[in-house]
């Protein structure tokens, strides 16, 4: 029973932390945010956990970062009345509030109570997490890690809130993943224009399709996955109905910071991602801008890591220098098969996934909307392209490495394809 009110409390502050009124705090009028309550929750999670990065690189302890957003909870409960009474949203906050909070605790006190984490969370993950729940220094993290070349985000947040509620359970910390989670889909599933209890009803759906403890074991991929659906949203604005907001382009660079300091691969995927926004109707000047800020973002993680002397890489094992040969060596009949089969297997192993390209499929043949989509093909195209020249070019057995790893690199990166359901909604009941 204790246990159950522990989860009950963590859940409780986890959910006010989102919705903190950082406009009241820093005196900005509602009107000047222009976004509503998904986009702001979406803004606040995102916002806080770059600050939790930025502290880390900082060298600013796990335990002094806790007592800071120790405040922030004070400033929430201190202004939340005025917030719910005087802002834009009304009664929109206390609905959604209550809805995130009833999902979210049904969920945590499925993870509390199977606890069982991944191998790679027990021996890359977890054991980074430890390093920072004791206060070490980046620094210090390759004393604890087999692959200190890895980028630890998710063991930072992993850390965080584990040490934020003082309670001796490790999967506390893991409760960020899925508040960020669901926030991901009830943000994403606010492009259709339905009512509010519809939303909450297919933000049901979306999450019954995809949520597995599988995911919340402990792998960073839940994260990627849901830092892309966020993106996902601002980029359909842009692409779908050409909606140049500078306001996406900043949400889309805080979420794209987070993923490259989630796994390795999250820097290709964000590579991709803002290549297909060279292609949107944003101002060229814009456009160049944001290349040069996304490649600066990139470059400092390598930076921090040098500073830090951290291992720079892909794999601790891995050689540039010789990456073509060992892709012309594994580039034979029957590994290209192991990759296909294993594509196909992870399709139907995910439903989200499976339905969402029988969408795209159905799509693909109404030349009428195809041109608004284009981009999610292509996006579509490059991450296949992709999964088979990483796992060609790598030095380890191929099939090994296929088989234990291809089905999370593919599903990290498939968010952006939810928006194939999404868009065929759009187009038929013109929602």
């Amino acid at each position: 029973m204790i246990e159950f009110l522990l989860i009950f409390f963590s859940v409780f502050f986890l959910c006010l932390l989102v919705f903190v009124p950082i406009n009241n705090i820093f005196f900005i009028k509602e009107k000047n945010l222009e976004i509503n309550i998904f986009d702001y929750t979406t803004l606040n999670i995102l916002v806080f956990s770059n600050i939790i990065l930025i502290f880390a690189i900082l060298k600013i302890s796990i335990s002094f970062s806790v007592y800071i957003f120790y405040l922030l909870i004070f400033l929430t409960i201190f202004f939340f009345n005025k917030f719910i009474k005087n802002n834009i949203f009304k009664k929109k906050v206390y609905y959604y509030f209550s809805f995130l909070f009833l999902i979210f605790f049904i969920l945590s006190i499925d993870i509390a109570y199977y606890l069982t984490l991944g191998w790679d969370a027990q021996s890359i993950w977890f054991p980074k997490a430890i390093s920072f729940y004791n206060d070490e220094s980046l620094s210090e993290i390759s004393k604890f890690s087999r692959h200190p070349e890895y980028p630890f985000f998710g063991s930072l947040s992993w850390a965080f809130f584990w040490k934020f509620f003082h309670l001796e359970k490790e999967y506390v910390g893991r409760f960020f993943y899925l508040l960020i989670f669901l926030i991901s889909i009830f943000n994403f599933v606010d492009i259709l224009r339905i009512s509010r209890n519809k939303k909450f009803l297919l933000s049901l759906v979306f999450i019954s399709l995809i949520y597995d403890y599988w995911h919340f074991r402990g792998y960073q991929e839940i994260i990627i996955f849901s830092l892309i659906l966020i993106i996902s949203k601002y980029l359909y604005f842009i692409f779908c109905e050409n909606q140049t907001k500078i306001k996406f382009l900043i949400i889309i660079l805080i979420s794209s910071n987070l993923v490259i300091w989630t796994k390795n691969e999250g820097i290709f995927f964000i590579l991709f991602i803002h290549f297909l926004l060279l292609f949107s109707k944003y101002e060229k000047k814009i456009k160049v801008l944001n290349i040069i800020l996304i490649l600066i973002l990139i470059s400092f993680r390598f930076l921090i890591y040098k500073i830090y002397n951290l291992e720079v890489g892909l794999q601790d094992n891995y050689n540039f220098s010789n990456i073509f040969i060992v892709f012309l060596e594994n580039l034979t009949l029957s590994n290209i098969i192991l990759i296909t089969e294993n594509i196909f297997l992870t399709i139907f192993k995910f439903p989200i996934i499976l339905i969402s390209l029988i969408f795209s499929l159905i799509l693909l043949f109404n030349k009428s909307v195809i041109k608004n989509i284009l981009f999610v093909y292509i996006y579509l195209l490059i991450h296949l392209g992709f999964i088979f020249i990483i796992y060609l070019s790598t030095s380890t057995d191929v099939n090994w490495m296929v088989v234990t790893g291809l089905n999370r690199v593919f599903f990290e990166a498939s968010s952006i394809y939810l928006l194939f359901p999404i868009f065929y909604l759009k187009k038929k009941f013109k929602i």
